[in-house]
């Protein structure tokens, strides 16, 4: 490659146009090579300044918190329920990834376990899986239907969430999206916890009002307490 590159910087720069065309070749070999130390080293920096400008450093973990919070923020604003999903099962996987190093069970297992009622698990089970794999791999021909149920996408928000309250917990409270979130959940949706994590979650009667309210309205409201709070301590 370097060689076409520094070709090209001498045929412009130096080339003896008085020589034929057909003679080119072999006449720039010593012009070329002239060229091409200074022709890599100006890409060379030119990619380092690139690199420099478009990467960041982040951990896994920083990473699945990330995509967590994108799919809680859209799911409160009615987003693409497709993006939600893909989003909240990628952060799902790492962090089980990142307990099962630690010697910890599955954290989908362990939410199973700990959080949803044995009458529940194998129901909330399937509908989880159903299209994971319709939505990572290729399987299917382009134009054939996919079936997938958009309330899964609570139940992986759900096992994000509650991965970091039980393992990370002061990561969670810095994130008040992630906090606003098990809030709605335990609100809207308290049969399908034990209830001493319901409890744990909602200890005040007074946030009953919020039950029933849409997905946005819920957000707005709630996000200001939580930066109330923030700013009151």
């Amino acid at each position: 490659m370097w060689l076409y590159v520094a070709r090209f910087v001498e045929i412009w720069e130096d080339a003896d146009y008085s020589v034929d065309p057909l003679d080119w070749p072999q006449t720039s070999v010593y012009i070329a090579s002239k060229h091409l130390v200074r022709a890599k080293k100006y890409f060379s920096n030119m990619t380092k300044k690139r690199a420099s400008l478009f990467t960041i450093q982040v951990t896994q973990l920083e990473v699945a918190i990330r995509q967590l919070t994108t799919a809680v923020v859209l799911f409160f604003a009615d987003g693409d329920p497709c993006s939600i999903y893909s989003l909240a099962r990628n952060a799902e996987e790492i962090l089980s990834v990142i307990l099962k190093k630690k010697g910890q069970k599955s954290m989908w297992n362990q939410m199973l376990d700990e959080c949803i009622k044995p009458e529940y698990r194998e129901e909330v089970r399937r509908d989880a899986d159903n299209p994971r794999n319709d939505f990572k791999h290729a399987r299917h021909p382009a134009n054939q239907l996919i079936e997938f149920y958009p309330e899964t996408n609570r139940t992986f928000l759900l096992v994000g969430v509650e991965a970091l309250r039980v393992h990370y917990p002061d990561l969670l409270r810095k994130n008040p999206d992630l906090i606003t979130f098990m809030m709605w959940y335990a609100i809207n949706h308290p049969e399908v916890l034990h209830d001493e994590v319901r409890e744990a979650i909602v200890s005040s009667q007074k946030y009953e009002s919020y039950k029933g309210l849409s997905k946005p309205i819920f957000y707005k409201k709630y996000m200001e307490i939580v930066r109330h709070v923030a700013t009151t301590k």
